[in-house]
């Protein structure tokens, strides 16, 4: 059995962008956890709004076995059933898998320095820096535009968050130094595109700068760090460093942009 699977993308789309304004990589998690439910929904002959016990949705969440993905597929189907098909009971009160706790693996202040020293050019020692001073998420380094740097203010405004939330991170003059540093380089950098670049970190072909993961990986091998280290790990350092110089939990999660309890 084959059943219309454009028409409930259209109808989940239409609730998440149009009505609850959530964002395009938002629909998208959600999107491809709906399109594995359809596969299973297929493979046992019934339409999705057939299903109306919990029972039915318990099966298929149980044979996945990593938890993280078990609570995307849940989150997923939460959202279909309550908002695109109207029969919230459906989900409503199956809970979410408990996730494991593991704690990071903080890099000390002396390996952040090591590793500092060991990235190669002045665009990537300045989003280095950026993102350990201000604890910035992937996304948002990527979508920074230049006009989002309040030098005089010493802020950068994020626009859009997590949560689709626009928040204030103030800066250091060392961030401010840099930042006029990085537009000369940048300068040099965008004079091979027949445009002008949107974002502030450009990529290889103009587009946003999708690397920081990469030149991590290649700093920690030179530096001799075993550990492995990535952008969200940077943003971790940021928090737990704040945290040993006796800057209060409630700040650190501001200038996070964690949202309230």
């Amino acid at each position: 059995m084959i059943f219309d699977r454009k028409e409930y993308h259209r109808k989940f789309r239409r609730e998440i962008i149009d009505i609850q304004k959530l964002s395009e990589k938002t629909y998208d998690a959600y999107s491809e956890q709906l399109e594995l439910f359809f596969n299973w929904c297929e493979a046992l002959y019934f339409y999705p709004e057939e299903i109306n016990s919990q029972e039915a949705i318990k099966e298929y969440l149980a044979q996945i076995s990593n938890p993280n993905s078990m609570n995307h597929a849940l989150c997923a189907l939460k959202k279909f059933y309550d908002d695109t098909l109207g029969t919230p009971l459906v989900v409503r009160y199956i809970k979410y898998a408990k996730k494991p706790q593991c704690l990071p693996e903080i890099l000390s202040q002396e390996e952040i320095l090591r590793l500092y020293n060991c990235i190669g050019n002045e665009k990537q020692k300045f989003i280095f820096l950026l993102l350990y001073s201000t604890g910035l998420r992937k996304s948002e380094l990527e979508n920074l535009e230049e006009h989002d740097f309040d030098l005089f203010r010493e802020l950068i405004i994020i626009r859009k968050g997590k949560g689709n939330k626009d928040r204030q991170v103030p800066i250091s003059p060392i961030i401010k130094e840099m930042f006029f540093r990085y537009k000369e380089y940048r300068n040099e950098e965008v004079k091979k595109f027949h445009f002008q670049p949107i974002y502030f970190f450009v990529g290889q072909f103009g587009d946003k700068y999708k690397s920081v993961n990469a030149f991590l990986k290649t700093a920690a091998q030179k530096a001799g760090i075993s550990k492995r280290v990535h952008e969200h790990l940077i943003r971790h350092c940021y928090a737990t460093h704040m945290r040993e110089k006796l800057i209060d939990i409630a700040t650190i999660g501001q200038l996070l942009g964690h949202a309230p309890n």
